[in-house]
């Protein structure tokens, strides 16, 4: 099996090169560059150099029979996918979060409105334990240091603006809104807007008195405030596994109103610290997501069911576990 590896960040994309290589199957790499590159992605200078034919081509001359490629931030990957499905090759959406797992999806990742997790979590038949899912991207270890009413603040996140979680879902309450709107509608409510750690966009939100920004350790949040408004981000997952209640307005995973306060509406946001406090988010859904998230839709790359992943794709190999899971679950029962 020869594999490409379509602009995967490249700190990320040797360790999963080398697995790859340990299971005996080859692999080369497209355009992975930094992850440093993150912000400038569509500055890059291939950007004018690729044409759909040109990656017809290479895709032909090498014969791969499978690409993964990063998740679609942006033009690039539509390209990939499209020549992949020209010529009738599998491709596989892949991205790094969580503690530098990988997740491989047929469908998206994550931030996309389809995706194996919001497809099939459901179909874990048993309760599992409350999983903890770590902070990531975390590059700060200062605390916040003001001191405001915890039952009247909420935490907002900013997000990277080129990311797909941002610029692809812009329907009534695309990202932007979802901040200003919700600040505007309560200016008796204190918002944090905890910055991105890689682009420390403000989004205008510093002429609000009630806005505080904060560049603080995540963890930190955590730990003193129980409201959080993120747009799309897998920030969400690792918050409500901490018993903390969420606004959203994208896909964190999913969009489940059980998981996460679903906003569509302006009206949604009116009032929102009310709102959020008597939001009840079903336990065992969120232990079920939790669980699928971390036991089967992540992988290290040194993960032997990396091989299962690749070669015979995710979908079947985690519905398959779900049943063994199943079964085994009703027979210790």
């Amino acid at each position: 099996m020869k594999v490409l590896l379509s602009r995967i960040p490249e700190e990320y994309c040797d360790k999963l090169q080398s697995s790859l290589n340990l299971f005996g199957i080859e692999s080369k790499r497209l355009y992975c560059v930094p992850s440093t590159d993150y912000t400038h992605i569509n500055l890059h200078p291939w950007k004018s150099a690729v044409t759909f034919k040109q990656l017809v081509d290479l895709l032909e001359k090498e014969s791969f029979d499978l690409v993964v490629h990063q998740q679609p931030y942006h033009w690039f990957t539509d390209l990939v996918k499209e020549a992949c499905s020209f010529l009738g090759i599998k491709s596989l959406f892949t991205n790094v979060c969580h503690g530098g797992r990988f997740c491989f999806d047929e469908y998206g990742v994550q931030y996309s409105t389809l995706n194996l997790v919001a497809m099939h979590y459901e179909k874990i038949n048993f309760i599992p334990e409350q999983i903890v899912i770590p902070t990531k991207w975390e590059q700060s270890n200062f605390p916040f240091d003001k001191k405001l009413d915890r039952a009247n603040t909420i935490v907002l996140f900013g997000q990277v603006q080129h990311d797909m979680a941002v610029n692809r879902l812009t329907g009534v309450i695309n990202y932007h809104r979802f901040l200003e709107e919700m600040v505007k509608l309560n200016p008796n409510t204190n918002f944090i807007l905890k910055l991105h750690p890689i682009e420390k966009e403000t989004h205008g939100l510093v002429r609000y008195r009630n806005v505080f920004i904060t560049d603080c350790n995540l963890q930190d949040l955590f730990d003193k405030y129980d409201y959080f408004g993120a747009f799309s981000s897998g920030t969400i997952l690792e918050g409500i596994s901490q018993g903390k209640r969420f606004i959203s307005s994208g896909y964190g995973y999913t969009s489940d109103p059980d998981i996460t306060y679903f906003v569509n509406s302006f009206e949604h946001l009116q009032n929102i610290v009310e709102k959020v406090s008597i939001f009840e988010p079903n336990p065992n859904k969120i232990k079920k997501l939790l669980y699928f998230v971390d036991k089967l839709y992540l992988l290290n790359p040194e993960d032997e069911r990396l091989y299962s992943y690749i070669t015979e794709g995710p979908e079947k190999s985690i519905l398959s576990q779900i049943e063994d899971l199943n079964n085994t679950v009703q027979i210790v029962q």
